[in-house]
């Protein structure tokens, strides 16, 4: 289990969305505390059920847009919740994102 940080928040994140990540360059050693720690703050900044742009959330999670993108992806696959996120397009490239915390029955 990662050491995520508790104090910024009033409750800890769902252990469901704490753990390995897919990928082949995913690193149990080097890489769960890190993107565990980016997701707590991700979901901590999201369950408000407000829209944010991936600058938005990278700077709430303390990473990069990339993790931030990755986090949000995880959000919804099953093994971490299989929550349904929304998206909205607001233009020349700029999407915004939003946690319902209403769980997707159909989350791979």
């Amino acid at each position: 289990m990662s050491s995520y940080d508790y104090t910024l928040f009033s409750c800890p994140p769902p252990p469901v969305i704490m753990g390995d990540r897919d990928g082949e360059t995913f690193s149990r050693e080097r890489d769960l505390d890190r993107l565990d720690n980016a997701m707590g703050r991700i979901y901590s900044h999201m369950k408000d059920g407000g829209w944010y742009t991936l600058a938005e959330l990278a700077a709430a999670g303390e990473c990069s847009e990339a993790c931030a993108s990755a986090r949000v992806r995880d959000l919804r696959k099953k093994k971490f919740g299989g929550f349904h996120v929304d998206k909205a397009n607001c233009g020349e490239g700029l999407w915004k994102y939003r946690f319902t915390g209403e769980v997707n029955a159909d989350a791979r």
